[in-house]
């Protein structure tokens, strides 16, 4: 792994085109109860890609839990976005071809670290690599 960035409410804040910020912020004023909703969103998304890499224990994880793999951020990112604009921002209906194919590319990441992790374990399982730590046993 080659590091860790820190995704917050304030990372997504920062990275939301202009537009979306509006209405991000609008919708805000609008729906009070809702002032955490983002913190949520985000919150579900880094345990996520933090779960995906933590069954590999050759991985050393970062202790703040508001870190993500720098390979996965800005899937992360994405991910964290569409689920902003689509599930809150009613207005949120500016989305290019682009943001389609982020968003679809998004759960690669954790598809193939999982693809990676049935691989392993197979070769392991397959050549009796007894040295090995079986990821499935949590050693």
């Amino acid at each position: 792994m080659s590091g860790w960035k820190e995704l917050t409410s304030e990372t997504v804040l920062n990275a939301l085109p202009t537009d979306m910020g509006n209405l991000y912020r609008s919708w805000v004023d609008a729906n009070p109860t809702k002032v955490n909703r983002l913190a949520e969103i985000v919150s579900e998304t880094v345990t996520m890609f933090r779960e995906a890499v933590a069954v590999y224990p050759w991985y050393v994880m970062d202790p703040d839990i508001t870190m993500v793999p720098v390979s996965g951020f800005r899937h992360a990112l994405d991910m964290v976005i569409f689920n902003l604009g689509m599930g809150h921002l009613d207005g949120a209906n500016s989305r290019d071809r682009t943001d389609d194919l982020r968003i679809t590319n998004a759960p690669l990441f954790n598809k193939t670290l999982a693809f990676l992790k049935r691989r392993f374990l197979f070769v392991v399982d397959t050549l009796h690599f007894p040295c090995i730590i079986d990821a499935t046993k949590g050693n």
